[in-house]
């Protein structure tokens, strides 16, 4: 996974989700239930720009 890669996120609260990988930060961030995880941001294809698990995430095959 890379920037530019397209992916649909398979979580709440975005499930179903389409958009591209817009940055992949090596640190591990805290999650509300004080989880430490790798995240990635993404631009989803509405717009928005958000904040997610790499785990909550699938890439789509181009």
């Amino acid at each position: 996974m890379r920037n530019g890669t397209p992916i649909r996120i398979i979580r709440e609260p975005y499930f179903g989700a389409l958009g591209t990988v817009t940055d992949l930060p090596a640190q591990l961030e805290v999650l509300e239930s004080g989880t430490e995880v790798r995240v990635l941001r993404a631009k989803l294809n509405d717009g928005r720009e958000v904040t997610v698990p790499r785990a909550n995430v699938e890439i789509i095959a181009t």
